[in-house]
């Protein structure tokens, strides 16, 4: 091992509540993990949580109350200011909150900006006008952009986010296809839907659904996930309800088709999860995963139920055709094939990191 891998430390900057998990702390989680097979250390720092608390209650996201899977102890400020101060670059989310703490914990520090959400969110209702406006502020801008960091992207940015294009890196999150299930000439066909159950995954769209598919027999909708919407699926005729599974590998591989309706999304975990077990998808009109659509018959060309409703009349029917299904399969398997692998993965924000550490060097 050369000396500079030997030394190299790097800080993973939480900002989140003890009981919320997202795709980000997942995310994470994992990259700590396989860093470490490659000699670098990775401290993940878990701090000012009360705060991200605050931000999450003010703009209605949706608390998931679930056990803490990846959850860390939070660290008091002063002694998470040292274990930033001792890193030679930290790793942090694009959120306001996040860059926030980052700036006044350990202001001169190298940062790798980790971009894992659009910064233009679709305006709702006044609270996700808040987010949308501390994300398009001033301070925001000052606190993005800098001489010293790197930004790690999932695919490349649009214009729109303005990013210095020679501090962009983009190393999407990987896939390791798996022994896929034989699902061909399913006779029940079952549609999973994982994820926080809010508008901008289009929760909102998933009761229509139920109602339309009801008419349709051997047919099932599962959806896992809590939200502020997840009050109104508890109860409802069509569907079954998980808060919280920790068995969602299992439910995908016993599933027909993932049901994505996002009007906002990136690179969602979820679906690179489905991509892992063969599992086709049903995607809706967000701009960044269209682009991953394998035939736009399954892909719903605007957010609307009677939209989603077609997409998926076209999937059961594809889904009862043994011929048709086993297409799609071929197909997605394909997809996941060309995708990069975690071996690919970790070596491109291994060298990334190492990248943004030689900031701090005078």
């Amino acid at each position: 091992m050369d000396k500079a891998r030997q030394h190299l430390k790097i800080a993973i900057l939480h900002i989140t509540p003890s009981n919320f998990v997202g795709g980000y702390e997942k995310f994470a989680s994992r990259l700590a993990e396989d860093l470490s097979r490659v000699g670098i250390i990775v401290d993940q720092v878990t701090t000012a949580s009360t705060l991200s608390r605050a931000a999450y209650v003010l703009t209605r996201l949706g608390m998931q109350r679930q056990p803490p899977i990846y959850g860390q102890t939070e660290a008091p400020l002063f002694e998470a200011r040292a274990r930033l101060r001792n890193a030679d670059c930290i790793y942090v989310k694009n959120d306001p909150i996040d860059l926030l703490v980052a700036f006044a914990l350990a202001r001169n520090h190298p940062l790798v900006v980790g971009m894992h959400s659009s910064l233009d969110i679709p305006r709702v209702d006044w609270s996700t006008g808040v987010r949308r406006w501390a994300r398009h502020s001033w301070i925001y801008r000052r606190l993005l952009i800098g001489s010293r960091r790197l930004y790690h992207c999932l695919y490349p940015p649009p214009a729109s986010w303005k990013l210095p294009s020679s501090q962009v890196r983009v190393i999407p999150n990987p896939v390791e296809p798996k022994q896929r299930t034989d699902r061909r000439s399913s006779k029940q066909q079952r549609f999973l839907f994982v994820g926080r159950l809010n508008r901008d995954k289009g929760a909102d769209l998933l009761p229509g659904l139920a109602e339309r598919l009801l008419t349709e027999p051997n047919t099932e909708l599962i959806v896992v996930g809590d939200g502020e919407l997840g009050g109104a699926l508890r109860e409802h005729p069509g569907l079954r309800y998980y808060p919280y599974r920790s068995d969602v590998r299992n439910l995908m591989q016993e599933a027909t088709w993932l049901v994505l309706p996002s009007r906002w999304e990136q690179q969602p975990l979820v679906l690179l999860e489905a991509l892992e077990e063969g599992l086709p998808y049903i995607l809706g009109p967000a701009p960044e995963i269209r682009q991953l659509g394998i035939d736009e018959t399954l892909v719903m060309p605007v957010d609307t139920v009677e939209a989603f409703q077609a997409c998926c009349l076209e999937a059961i029917r594809r889904g009862r055709s043994e011929t048709e299904y086993a297409d799609v399969i071929r197909r997605v398997g394909e997809f996941a094939d060309a995708w990069p692998r975690p071996g690919q993965t970790l070596a491109a924000m291994a060298l990334m990191l190492r990248e943004a550490a030689k900031f701090a060097q005078p």
